[in-house]
């Protein structure tokens, strides 16, 4: 982005994007709401805490996996579906979230991933599935193969996993990967291995980038929240 100011601080339309992110999970009536951040991002917890958010920081940045692992502490005796949203990612809505969890729940899934048709998927972990369509895993660009790499539907780092499918998964996910990461994603295979019921709710082709990672993908996105404002 070249700023100093942390990712989710860039202001999209006087507001900073993690408030897009925060709002929409208050649309969707996602309680309580944990905030995760690193240990340099001035200016994220009281963003977060302005929306009523409890902060978790991660000491090190170790992959997404990690991250939410952070969250945990937070979440002990919590019973209910869990949703994992990114704070880059303005485009979700509260609609989005709500039908994705009413998908979740109707279809009995251990997890649900929200999923979107990109015209160019680079930068994304693509949605590989069976011949019969279900979802069998996520795999991550650095790690996927040329013919999956040709894959155009994508993760979009949106999630609702059962109380009893994230956590308990997250203690055995390793970095051994092309990235030494600990991957979130590696959940989603893990639980179809175990013979877990995986689903997938597509959003399409968005209307604004996935996430923003380009002072270009902030202003398009700009543009389409300016719209729908009318």
């Amino acid at each position: 982005m070249r700023s100093d100011l942390p990712k989710v601080m860039h202001p999209l339309l006087g507001k900073p994007m993690l408030e897009y992110v925060l709002m929409a999970a208050r649309l969707a009536r996602a309680a309580p709401v944990v905030v995760i951040t690193g240990a340099a991002t001035p200016g994220v917890a009281e963003c977060a805490r302005g929306f009523g958010a409890e902060i978790a920081v991660q000491l090190v940045p170790r992959g997404t996996g990690d991250a939410v692992r952070w969250a945990h502490p937070h979440l002990n005796g919590f019973q209910g579906d869990i949703v994992v949203l990114c704070g880059d990612a303005p485009v979700v809505t509260g609609e989005t979230i709500t039908r994705l969890v009413a998908l979740h729940r109707g279809e009995r899934n251990a997890v649900t991933i929200l999923t979107a048709q990109v015209p160019n998927p680079q930068g994304f972990g693509r949605i590989i599935r069976a011949e019969d369509g279900r979802v069998t895993r996520i795999v991550e660009e650095a790690d996927a193969s040329a013919h999956e790499r040709a894959i155009g539907e994508v993760n979009s780092g949106a999630y609702c996993f059962a109380p009893d499918a994230l956590f308990p998964q997250l203690d055995f996910l390793t970095s051994d990967n092309s990235q030494g990461e600990i991957y979130l994603t590696d959940v989603v295979g893990a639980l179809f291995r175990e013979g877990r019921r995986v689903g997938a709710l597509s959003m399409g082709v968005p209307a604004a980038p996935l996430g923003i990672n380009t002072v270009e993908e902030l202003e398009e996105t700009e543009r389409v929240l300016a719209a729908r404002r009318g």
